[in-house]
């Protein structure tokens, strides 16, 4: 039955995680409505319910290998160079270290009020920062 579900075009490997949640909660209630109708109130594993469970480990193994492909892709597409740092982005850092929450509570004129700067200082100790790290 499993080779039948994932060999049908690969139909679950292309769903969006809340397709396939929406699949499996579609699935779940089948199997429970087919239990009722046997009636029998002895626990069973359904083979339906087995192919479930193996079609969800490919799934979420799909999912993470796609998402690792396209981070892969955006760190090899990245060219490394230090960026400046908005000095934004030093008031964050620096209301973070001092309340130990992460928050963006600053305007817009505070923003542009605020020089950009050649590394970000955490601690005291300064970071070189790239594009990546500013802007994903």
């Amino acid at each position: 039955m499993t080779d039948l579900v994932s060999e049908k075009d690969g139909f679950l490997e292309r769903l969006t995680v809340l397709e396939f949640q929406r699949v499996l909660r579609t699935m779940d209630e089948f199997i429970d409505r087919c239990a009722l109708l046997v009636g029998s109130g002895v626990k069973y594993s359904s083979p339906l319910r087995l192919c479930v469970v193996q079609q969800s480990g490919r799934f979420i193994k799909t999912f993470h290998q796609d998402r690792k492909a396209k981070l892969n892709n955006i760190l090899d597409s990245e060219n490394w160079r230090a960026s400046e740092v908005p000095g934004h982005f030093q008031l964050i850092v620096d209301e973070c270290l001092r309340t130990h929450r992460l928050s963006d509570m600053f305007n817009t004129e505070t923003k542009k009020a605020i020089a950009s700067q050649h590394s970000l200082n955490v601690g005291g100790e300064p970071y070189v920062v790239v594009g990546f790290v500013l802007f994903h």
